[in-house]
């Protein structure tokens, strides 16, 4: 997965990931491509889960990136932020969404907490049925839907 969007970035300067589990529910449209090139560089949606995956945070173990929905676009930020998830991968059990947990954590220190989160990575145009921020579990307006 990490080549392939590493790949797709490097030809085209951006790119949307999605994996067998995420639906498209609406056409793509101007209004979508404002809401995903006015937020990060990086966007992935937080997943609650009910097992304790992120075994170095004192809290929120249960709140992991979702690798079902990605979209990277070229830049210093997603450089550092995929160079690390690399970096990391071999300590996660080659397991991509720790590896972005902890890749997006050590770039500004540790965890900041949901609402840092949402500022910063989660994307605005998906509904996430498990997603952790508010926003992505009652989305009404999104152009995906992660199982």
């Amino acid at each position: 997965k990490l080549d392939v969007i590493e790949q797709a970035v490097a030809e085209f300067g951006e790119v949307l990931y999605t994996d067998w589990d995420t639906l498209q529910v609406r056409r793509l449209d101007s209004t979508f491509r404002r809401r995903i090139t006015g937020g990060g560089d990086i966007q992935v949606s937080m997943t609650q889960y009910r097992r304790g995956w992120i075994w170095w945070r004192n809290t929120a173990k249960g709140l992991m990136p979702s690798g079902s929905w990605i979209y990277v676009r070229r830049g210093a930020e997603a450089d550092r932020f995929f160079g690390l998830v690399r970096d990391f991968m071999p300590f996660t059990e080659n397991h991509d969404e720790r590896a972005m947990a902890m890749a997006a954590e050590e770039l500004v220190g540790g965890w900041r907490g949901l609402p840092w989160w949402q500022r910063t990575y989660e994307p605005t145009v998906v509904r996430h049925r498990r997603g952790a921020c508010q926003g992505s579990k009652n989305r009404t307006d999104g152009y995906f839907r992660i199982r």
